[in-house]
């Protein structure tokens, strides 16, 4: 038992440094979304359903609240723990492979790090929408109606000070 025990934290361990390389190389990649953008889009989707579904009493904003919260970790959670478990099962390499690239999109600081410049030129230049669109990379509420007040607040949120060298 000790012996599997030590290789679950040895391949922890390879996922985060292969996360960390894949970052640190690559950033995200444009044409993927980031997972915390998809979790906001599924806190939207979930929120619009059960206020529609719920009474708008105070009660049940509460409960709506506490489902959400509850959701979206299992969900997400559920979500990926299969996705590697059969990732893995298909091949020990490709369950890695996976894990790594979940956890390069985790750490996401070069990735993070160019979108905040990108929102930053955007605002410079006065090209609002741009900047919307721009920090819709980065955050994962709707970015359509921000003053560039907002779409600022929005991206100095997310930026967690964590720049690499480019």
């Amino acid at each position: 038992k000790r012996q599997v025990h030590e290789g679950e934290h040895m391949l922890i361990f390879w996922a985060v440094l292969g996360g960390f390389l894949l970052d640190a190389l690559f950033g995200d990649p444009a044409w993927l979304p980031h997972p915390v953008v998809l979790m906001g889009r599924c806190i939207s989707v979930l929120e619009m359903r059960l206020r529609t579904a719920l009474p708008k009493t105070p009660r049940c904003e509460l409960a709506a609240g506490a489902a959400v919260a509850a959701v979206l970790p299992l969900g997400t959670l559920a979500v990926t723990g299969l996705a590697c478990w059969v990732a893995a099962r298909l091949h020990p390499a490709l369950g890695l492979a996976l894990q790594m690239l979940w956890c390069g999109q985790a750490l996401a600081a070069k990735g993070l790090a160019q979108e905040s410049r990108n929102v930053y030129k955007e605002l410079t230049k006065g090209d609002l929408p741009a900047a919307r669109r721009a920090v819709a990379r980065i955050v994962g509420r709707d970015t359509q109606n921000l003053t560039a007040a907002g779409v600022t607040r929005a991206a100095a949120v997310s930026y967690t000070h964590l720049t690499l060298p480019t």
